[in-house]
């Protein structure tokens, strides 16, 4: 029967057997030695992708060779949410031993959160940003890239190209209108119409960076917790 249909629920065929789940379980795994595996997802591709990021190439290596310090004037920016008890996804967290742990952490519910917000660029890193608000909106992230992030980026680097993702706070009006006339229009985002845009923000470029920056300053790993 998995065989035939390894993505088979294992409930729905312990219904239509009339047998209990854990025998099912036992049965795969002990018998015909099978594992469940988890399903990578993965960007869908489109037909019209490759040649897209073939002309994104093109274009990102000619301004390279037109200006030495183009990639310097690049800030790659993102926004993370940390749980400020540790609470992390199970799945990122690993015990490595020969006997099961029997290990567990202790969770609250809707536990308080903290939201960060970090920029990258080829010598520096803006942040790591921690927002008062439990939600962000345009208004609390117009403050932010007002009072903080344009002002940081500016001293480092006069002519700065600034890249963010397209979420609806950094997408209003009023955020808009500020970056065009601080940056001169030298800004990416997933909904702007630079046609490198899309293609730039397709990318976490600083989810890791965010992780790392945050966790330094006040995040515990959650998997060495006591």
């Amino acid at each position: 029967m998995f065989t035939r249909s390894p993505r088979k629920s294992t409930r729905q065929t312990a219904v239509q057997l009339h047998t209990p789940h854990t025998t099912i379980w036992n049965v795969l795994h002990n018998r015909l030695h099978l594992n469940a595996y988890k399903v990578q997802i993965v960007q869908a591709l489109h037909p019209n992708d490759k040649p897209r990021r073939f002309e994104f190439a093109e274009q990102i290596l000619t301004r390279i060779e037109d200006d030495e310090n183009y990639l310097r004037k690049w800030f790659f920016s993102d926004k993370s949410t940390f749980h400020v008890s540790g609470k992390v996804n199970k799945h990122n967290c690993r015990i490595w031993g020969s006997e099961k742990p029997h290990d567990y952490r202790e969770l609250e519910r809707d536990s308080p959160k903290v939201n960060v917000w970090c920029a990258l660029s080829h010598t520096e890193v803006i942040g790591p940003f921690f927002f008062a608000e439990t939600t962000i909106n345009s208004v609390t992230y117009l403050d932010m890239l007002e009072m903080y992030a344009v002002p940081q980026m500016q001293q480092h680097q006069p002519d700065v190209i600034f890249q963010q993702d397209g979420a609806l706070p950094h997408w209003g009006m009023i955020v808009r209108d500020f970056l065009e006339r601080e940056l001169s229009r030298q800004m990416v985002w997933k909904r702007w119409t630079n046609p490198m845009a899309s293609e730039i923000t397709r990318y976490n470029t600083t989810g890791l960076l965010s992780m790392g920056v945050c966790q330094e300053h006040c995040v515990q790993d959650p998997c060495a917790l006591p």
